[in-house]
């Protein structure tokens, strides 16, 4: 099961539109793979783009698949480092990289329910 919800009135933001598509790509992927891999009954993707303090844009992306240990979360986004067998643990890195690079965090945490729970924030940046 996949769910997307958004604001309705988001403002415009000044970004690399294929770069962030990217990132959410591959954080959608992520969850994907994880979830396919464990086997979880029932999997849910959950995409949510919304307005924090009318300055903020922040994109949640959880899912309810196996997780991760959370003394690993600082280790994530480590260059070469993965939980799979078959990656080459690039991708939640280059994420970081671009996501910082637009003045934005990207975080990850175990999803309180299972699965894990990754928000991604830019700052809205008015286009003149």
């Amino acid at each position: 099961m996949f769910h997307y919800e958004s604001v309705n009135s988001l403002p415009l933001v000044k970004l690399d539109k294929l770069h962030i598509q990217q990132v959410i790509l591959n954080l959608a992927r992520n969850s994907i793979e994880a979830m396919r891999d464990a086997n979880t009954k029932e999997p849910k993707l959950f995409i949510e783009v919304r307005l924090v303090n009318n300055n903020v844009i922040e994109i949640t992306i959880l899912d309810n698949g196996p997780g991760f240990e959370q003394a690993l979360a600082h280790k994530l986004f480590e260059p070469h480092f993965t939980t799979k067998t078959y990656a080459m643990g690039l991708g939640l890195s280059v994420s970081r990289t671009i996501v910082e690079k637009h003045g934005g965090q990207l975080t990850a945490q175990v999803n309180a329910s299972g699965g894990a729970y990754f928000q991604m924030t830019l700052p809205c940046v008015a286009i003149s």
